[in-house]
């Protein structure tokens, strides 16, 4: 016989209300642990790197999330960010920087990419980052098979067609820069050639498009300059233009006006393909995305396994460290996230090595590889000049490489 004693309906209504909050916290305890990490992070930086922090916050122009305690939105993988600033936790699906090799590839934002691999990269696995205004989806892996077992792509022998070729910016300031722009009817890679009194000098830019853009840099001032664009698709095929001329004398901007879109094709369905370009020479990826991105492409040795969510886990918490984000992550693409009305051929190159000859100051920050950065130019966190520059001026800041201006 139950000898306890009988519980009151006030009692047992209260014990039944405690089960169900326990069961509600249970419930709820993942997404408490996913908003109590995205808050407290940043805080958790700050106390490993007090000393970082008190010296870039000590500086009178300060990068406002470096402020604010928002670390992980420039250094930890899976936190997203839009044009507005606004941060998101995403799934942790990344490679630390040590087991993938980046590929060296031009800034290009656009829906549809073609990127032209070569054929010692088969049997190793791509990793796509894919990065849009308030749309970075998780990293692609795709493994490259044998260069023979891939569809071949059609080549028709025929060059791109050139339209609109034009002028669409000329700037005066410590140099000239001009920047011309041109259309084709299929992707293909981007070269001027131009010069004074005979083509001597060029730009060739390798990215696939079908819209072109060269921007050259220190030309003379007041010089009436001869050009030739020139595109070749992925088989060699080569189109030409004819001679061409700009004048340095005056500033322009480009109204839009004559900036026609690119010939209309077939849309294409958000996803990737592999093809085969020629008898076994080379891969070519192509992206859709549902709109305008950039992209990274790393690759990992056929030797090394992939992680799964367990194993990435499972390093992560025996380090204690969140993934970072790779150093061209941090120091080039997120500045771009946000910073979307910058133009690059308005500033300065960014992902790219310096000429060879310059010296490089010590405060003038480059990437492992010796590539410049948006952190070359820019303090990371904290300066005492406006827009953080590592320099007092623009000019200063200028003179700094380009001694002889």
């Amino acid at each position: 016989m139950d000898m306890r004693p009988m519980m009151k309906g006030s009692e047992i209504l209260k014990a039944a209300a405690v089960q169900i909050l326990a069961l509600a916290l249970c419930a709820l305890s993942p997404l408490m642990a996913v908003s109590a990490a995205s808050s407290i992070s940043g805080e958790s930086c700050v106390n490993c790197h007090q000393a970082l922090v008190d010296k870039g916050r000590g500086q009178r122009y300060v990068h406002a999330p470096f402020l604010n305690n928002k670390c992980t939105v420039c250094h930890i993988e899976g936190v997203t960010v839009s044009s507005a600033n606004e941060t998101g936790i995403t799934g942790t699906d990344a490679d630390s920087e040590d087991e993938v090799v980046w590929l060296d590839l031009p800034f290009h934002r656009a829906q549809e990419h073609w990127i032209q691999l070569g054929e010692e990269l088969s049997g190793s696995t791509l990793m796509i980052k894919a990065k849009g205004s308030g749309y970075r989806p998780a990293v692609e892996k795709i493994s490259l098979p044998p260069l023979s077992s891939l569809p071949l792509l059609n080549n028709d022998l025929n060059p791109p067609r050139l339209s609109e070729i034009r002028v669409t910016d000329v700037r005066k300031a410590m140099t000239v820069s001009v920047t011309l722009a041109w259309n084709t009817d299929e992707f293909s890679d981007s070269e001027v050639r131009f010069g004074r009194d005979e083509l001597n000098s060029s730009k060739k830019v390798s990215t696939l498009t079908r819209k072109h853009e060269v921007t050259l840099v220190g030309l003379d001032p007041g010089k009436i300059y001869q050009y030739q664009v020139v595109s070749r698709d992925v088989h060699g095929n080569t189109a030409r233009s004819a001679l061409l001329e700009f004048d340095t004398r005056r500033n322009l901007i480009d109204s839009g006006s004559g900036n026609a879109a690119p010939p209309s094709t077939t849309p294409t369905e958000p996803g990737w393909h592999l093809y085969r370009v020629g008898e076994n020479s080379s891969y070519l990826l192509t992206y859709t995305a549902p709109l305008p991105v950039t992209l990274d492409i790393g690759a990992r040795a056929a030797s090394q396994p992939l992680p799964t969510a367990e194993t990435a886990h499972a390093s992560e918490s025996t380090s204690g460290h969140p993934l970072l984000k790779t150093s061209s992550d941090t120091n080039i693409s997120i500045c771009r996230d946000c910073h979307q009305e910058i133009q690059e051929k308005y500033s300065h190159p960014v992902n790219v090595l310096p000429p060879p000859g310059m010296e490089i100051p010590q405060e003038y920050e480059l990437m492992p590889d010796g590539r410049l950065s948006c952190m070359s130019c820019h303090s990371a966190h904290g300066s005492a000049f406006r827009y953080r520059l590592v320099k007092s001026g623009k000019a200063d800041l200028c003179r700094g490489c380009h001694r002889n201006y």
